[in-house]
Parts: structure tokens; sequence; C-alpha cells
């Protein structure tokens, strides 16, 4: 869940206090000559501020402790050494170096396990559009791998979801109509509705990618279920979205665009 203040939830004042004490257990091992412990810590935290900054990124994903984990796991690395060379037990020794080996075994079946779901995009999709319900990127992928396969009645089932729990993304209710230019059959919510949630709506640059698509299609000819009055519609709107004051530039080039596709049509007329 996303943190909102120190207390909510509680577990973010668990982890800022966690934080900080490997911060401070980190600055003492530096002074106290443990280099290899000072040095895991302190590359973890300083790989990070790489990865989150003032920057906004999407809120997590594994890939980002990538290179941070290479100073923890240095750190394993020389202390698992160390502690070998320096016992004196006989069964110890051989309990750990069995323990290591099962534990590279796991590791070893969790890679397998990984690499047959990342090889199979549905199947991927479909785990971790179960597993996560309320990701967006989770439910994206899920809904893109559909229409790619031509499932666009699922791809579009996971978009009104979706539009449920975040009706101020704008990106959403322009994939509908993505959709719609692909499949005429395919329910999506009405354009009344739609027009007004686009009016106070966030921008983003997904959004402005969908609307790209859709002009994309368009130019091919390849979007004929789709009204070109209801594409003026969106873009009158959108226009008028003061939140989407900054993509003013781009909405007008797609607008361009468009009336540019629509010129045969308005000739033969």
């Amino acid at each position: 869940s996303l943190s909102n203040s120190l207390v909510d939830p509680i577990s973010t004042l668990s982890a800022v206090v966690v934080v900080v004490g490997l911060l401070v257990l980190a600055w003492h091992a530096q002074r106290r000559g443990y280099v290899w412990l000072a040095f895991g810590l302190f590359w973890f935290f300083a790989a990070h501020v790489l990865e989150s900054s003032f920057i906004p990124l999407e809120i997590y994903f594994e890939h980002r402790n990538y290179l941070a984990l290479l100073g923890p796991l240095a750190l394993l690395v020389i202390g698992g050494h160390q502690l070998l060379r320096n016992l004196q037990s006989k069964l110890v020794k051989p309990a750990l170096i069995v323990g290591f080996v099962a534990w590279s075994g796991l590791l070893t079946l969790v890679l397998l396990q990984e690499t047959k779901v990342w090889g199979d995009p549905l199947r991927q999709a479909q785990i971790w559009g179960k597993e996560k319900p309320n990701s967006k990127r989770a439910q994206v992928v899920k809904v893109n791998v559909h229409a790619l396969l031509g499932q666009y009645h699922e791809a579009t089932a996971t978009l009104l979801r979706l539009a449920e729990i975040y009706p101020n993304d704008s990106a959403i209710y322009l994939a509908q109509f993505q959709l719609r230019c692909l499949d005429p059959n395919i329910k999506i919510q009405n354009l009344p509705e739609v027009l007004k949630r686009l009016q106070t709506a966030q921008s983003s640059f997904a959004a402005i990618t969908t609307l790209g698509k859709i002009i994309l299609l368009k130019e091919q000819e390849a979007c004929k279920h789709l009204e070109d009055s209801s594409l003026d519609q969106l873009f009158t709107t959108l226009l008028a979205n003061p939140k989407f004051a900054f993509q003013k530039s781009d909405l007008y080039f797609l607008q361009a665009r468009l009336l540019q596709s629509l010129q045969p049509e308005l000739n033969q007329r």
C-alpha cells in the first residue's frame, strides 16, 4: 500500500526506523574499521539514491534492486568466506556449505519457474493481473497482451475495471476507443460519460501516446468503426482540460494529422 504519512500505514514508520538504523550501523562500521560492512550498506543506499529521488518514477519494481544488491552480495560473499576460514568446529562448516548449496539449488528452481513465465507473455500477463489486481502497470500489461492476441473483449473488460479504480486516468478512457477502432462489437463506456470524466482527468504521456495510436489507425484506414465526430469531441474536451495545458502542442499536432487523414473523405463529399 502507498504511504500517506509516517503513520499511515504504520509500516512506513517501522521502515524509516530500519533504514535510519542501517545507515547508523554503516557509519559506525566504517569508523571501527569494518570496511566491507560499511561498503555493502552504503552501496545499497547510494544505488537507490539514483533509483528513488525527487524525480517521479513508478512506485516499485524489483529491477531497481539489481544494481543496489551488488553491495550486500559482496558483503555476503566476503563475510561468508571469512566465517568459513575462521570456524574451528568440524560440524558447523559442512552444515554451512550444505545450506549454501541447498539455497543455490532453490534459487535455480525459482529462476527456472520465472523464465517459463517470462517466456509465455499471455501466462505472464494473467499471473501478474491476478496477483496484482490494483496495479495499473500489471493490468495495462494484461490489456496489451490480450489486444495483441486479438482478445479485445478481455482487454476491454480489464480497462472498464481499471476505470473504476482510477477514474481520473485519461489514458484508460482513450485506450477503450483504441480498442473500438479494432472491434466495433466491444462494449465501452458511453461517450458522454467519458467526455465528462476527461474534463478533469489527469494528463499523462500514456494518454497522448494512446491518442497518437488512434490517429495512426485512422491514417492507415484501420479505424473505420470510430466516428470522426467522437474523435473531434475528444480533442475539444482534452484541449479545454487545464491539466493538459503542457500537452496542447501535442494535441494540436495530432488533431492536424486527423484532419489531414480526413481530407480525402471531405473532398469526395
